[in-house]
């Protein structure tokens, strides 16, 4: 029992970071975009 927690957290945690990595890519993405827009307009 105490493996299947230590399974869900571990995985609780992947799926954290992996929310959190395509957060900030969307975010310097983003801010990238904008900036190539201000400099090619």
């Amino acid at each position: 029992m105490e493996k299947y927690a230590y399974l869900l957290e571990n995985k609780f945690i992947k799926i954290a970071l992996v929310g959190l990595s395509i957060y900030f890519i969307f975010r310097l993405g983003k801010s990238f975009g904008e900036f190539l827009y201000y400099v090619t307009h």
